[in-house]
């Protein structure tokens, strides 16, 4: 079984915002852990849910997360 990876706020923020610093390697780490159990805890959730919004054409960032395939992967701490 893959090893168990802990995301953050920044890490998933710069995944979602295209215009991000970070952006294109949180895409290359979300690849490299691409299967890998995932665990994120109810702290992140509230900050991201907290952050200002990404654009103001696309204010609501947590659609966006909802979007992103975990595959069943996902587990809230």
């Amino acid at each position: 079984m893959p090893e168990t990876v802990f995301i953050d706020t920044g890490y998933i923020l710069a995944l979602v915002n295209e215009n991000d610093q970070q952006h294109a390697e949180a895409l290359a780490l979300s690849q490299r852990f691409d299967g890998h159990p995932v665990v994120v805890t109810d702290a992140v959730l509230l900050e991201i849910g907290n952050a200002p919004p990404i654009s103001t054409a696309n204010p609501c960032q947590p659609r966006k997360l909802a979007s992103m395939d975990y595959q069943g992967n996902l587990n809230l701490r």
